[in-house]
């Protein structure tokens, strides 16, 4: 199931890269900001999942999970624009909230710098 999932991330990556390499043939690859987006988007449609695990019990529960699934879907759905549209805020703010921003991320972003809006 994971490999099939990590399979598709890759492979929705190298489209998304190939559609922008077709209209800016000078520009290098994004491949990884691509499949960072693309992360980043499934788990905002993964907390539409919450509800299921969590099972509130009270109404103020309830409205908890509620506004974490929305905030959670909204952030995704801006964040996959934003990174799809190389905004360099956007960028870090997801290589922070995934949490991987010394071992992959950093240095290719530092790499990749000038390349940002």
């Amino acid at each position: 199931m994971l490999a099939a999932l990590f399979t598709g991330l890759t492979y929705g990556s190298i489209i998304l890269d190939r559609k922008w390499r077709t209209s800016h043939p000078n520009e290098l690859s994004f491949r990884w900001g691509y499949f960072q987006a693309l992360v980043f988007l499934l788990g905002g449609f993964a907390s539409l999942l919450l509800p299921l695990i969590a099972r509130p019990k009270s109404a103020l529960e309830f409205v908890y999970v509620i506004s974490v699934m929305i905030f959670g879907l909204i952030g995704a759905l801006a964040g996959y624009k934003l990174i799809t549209e190389k905004r360099k805020w956007a960028w870090w703010f997801v290589v922070l909230v995934q949490l991987t921003i010394i071992i992959i991320n950093a240095p290719y972003g530092w790499k990749r710098r000038s390349e940002f809006r």
